[in-house]
């Protein structure tokens, strides 16, 4: 295993400055995946054969990752992208329309705010954000409302 770290971290031999440094940075991120314990762990797959100690060093973080463990971080990722989407409280603002279609649910009770995103050769450029008013869903739309030049 700790040759697989110093070839990964160090391929011209010399662990000194930088090759010191991204060795050590390996050296914590397989510390990491070694303390995971339980089925299709790191420590697990190493004993069963699945892995060489000298390939571990050159794995991507996921790859080393159990299958409960992805799960529990695809959770924790759609966690995060639901608070931060999710509403504050604060009521929604923007115009009423049913010029727009919701992606989730289809309705066609919306609020949308035009946001300009910026000056390009002339041009302006419009960024629609739209917010269902059923289930909350929130996207945006690129329109440039007739403003853009031709």
């Amino acid at each position: 295993l700790q040759e697989g770290l110093f070839n990964a971290a160090c391929p011209l031999g010399f662990l000194d400055g930088d090759g010191f440094k991204a060795y050590h940075q390996h050296f914590m991120r397989i510390s990491t995946h070694l303390r995971a314990q339980g089925p299709g762990s790191l420590v697990e797959r190493l004993r069963n054969g699945e892995l060489t100690p000298g390939e571990v060093a050159f794995c991507e973080d996921e790859s080393l990752l159990s299958e409960a463990q992805i799960e529990k971080l695809e959770r924790d990722r759609q966690a995060g992208l639901q608070e931060a989407l999710a509403s504050t409280g604060v009521a929604p603002e923007g115009t009423p329309s049913s010029e727009y279609a919701c992606p989730r649910c289809s309705s066609s009770r919306c609020l949308y705010k035009d946001v300009q995103t910026g000056w390009h050769n002339d041009q302006q450029d419009v960024t629609i954000l739209v917010h269902c008013l059923d289930c909350g869903e929130r996207w945006k739309a690129n329109d440039d409302h007739g403003l853009g030049g031709s």
